[in-house]
């Protein structure tokens, strides 16, 4: 009866452990998501930099 109850107990505690891992790797998945997001954004934004820095040199090469 104890065996059993300590078995069921044992099964639960792995269930739980197994669920929050999975939660832990979506939250990871997620985060690297963002990541990746925040990557793309950045080059995007540096791109628009090198853009307008080169319009900048040409306006300013047309005032001279």
């Amino acid at each position: 009866m104890i065996q059993e109850y300590t078995q069921d107990v044992k099964n639960e505690a792995n269930r739980r452990i197994e669920d929050i891992q999975g939660q832990l790797c979506k939250i990871e998945k997620m985060k690297n998501m963002k990541e990746e997001e925040a990557d793309v954004e950045q080059r995007n934004l540096n791109q628009m930099m090198i853009n307008l820095e080169s319009i900048y040199e040409r306006l300013h090469s047309y005032q001279h």
